[in-house]
């Protein structure tokens, strides 16, 4: 756990043809890399990432087309854009193997980063991985397609109405509003245009028997908003090698902010497990 204090710094790399924002929260260490979900940005990890920083080398990444990063207009593939991203930032950012933590779509991502950049990753740490939501019907989604076209419909609003929007679709409290609405502000919108196509995952069954290091995967109860159906974990635990899976049923999507104190020592021993 962090003790001391750590001057955040935020830095950004040319990858893929896509500049790229992250901050930097310590320097020494194993690396440790957070990526977010849709429509959120590196700032969901700031709690999390700073009782990492006496003993990891932080960094916080916001994908392309969120946050500070740059805003392409189109090129949203979890494969192919995303995980391409963060493989060469890896290989332009560290010196040895770092661990990667994705929550939703940077859970997803983490996945074939994994085997495009093997020799790069020491281990993933996936949080409520929605690989499978590309085979759901969509009225069958705990996150249906009309939140991300409600979204969309913020982006359009003025930052105070956009609160309001995003209060009443997700019921959320303000202070949350806020920082969603923050996010979105910055997202490009081809985001979530091209995530309503459909097109934008990959077929865990090809990508996750080829992931050879080890895999840590939190799972929230789809009830209470969790993406991965109660059916298909054990899809999850035959199709990778390594992998231990955690279910919390008291929490749902986001388990890193709705139980951070169990995230935050969990990890914590998984990382010391893979030293």
């Amino acid at each position: 756990m962090a003790s001391t204090n750590h001057e955040s710094v935020g830095k950004f790399s040319m990858v893929n043809g896509i500049n790229i924002h992250y901050n930097e929260l310590s320097s020494n260490g194993t690396p440790l890399i957070f990526l977010h979900g849709v429509t959120s940005s590196s700032r969901t990890w700031e709690a999390v990432a700073k009782e990492f920083t006496d003993n990891y080398r932080v960094l916080t990444v916001d994908l392309r087309g969120h946050g500070k990063s740059e805003n392409p207009g189109m090129g949203y593939s979890w494969e192919d854009d995303y995980a391409e991203d963060i493989a060469q930032f890896l290989n332009e950012n560290t010196e040895e193997p770092a661990y990667l933590v994705g929550h939703s779509l940077g859970a997803s991502v983490c996945g074939p980063v994994a085997v495009k950049s093997a020799n790069r990753v020491k281990a993933i740490v996936m949080e409520d991985p929605p690989v499978f939501v590309h085979e759901k019907a969509p009225e069958s989604l705990s996150i249906p397609p009309t939140h991300f076209l409600n979204m969309l419909a913020a982006k359009e609003l003025g930052f105070d109405a956009r609160v309001l929007a995003i209060m009443k679709y997700t019921e959320c409290d303000y202070e949350a509003a806020v920082l969603r609405a923050r996010n979105i502000e910055d997202m490009d919108k081809a985001v979530l245009i091209e995530l309503l196509t459909g097109k934008t995952g990959y077929d865990p069954e090809v990508i996750f028997p080829k992931i050879s290091c080890p895999a840590l995967i939190y799972l929230g109860n789809p009830e209470l908003g969790g993406v991965v159906d109660f059916e298909d974990r054990e899809r999850l635990q035959t199709l990778i090698g390594q992998v231990t899976i955690i279910e919390r049923d008291s929490v749902g999507h986001s388990i890193h902010s709705e139980d951070f104190q169990f995230f935050v020592s969990s990890l914590e021993e998984f990382l010391k497990s893979n030293e």
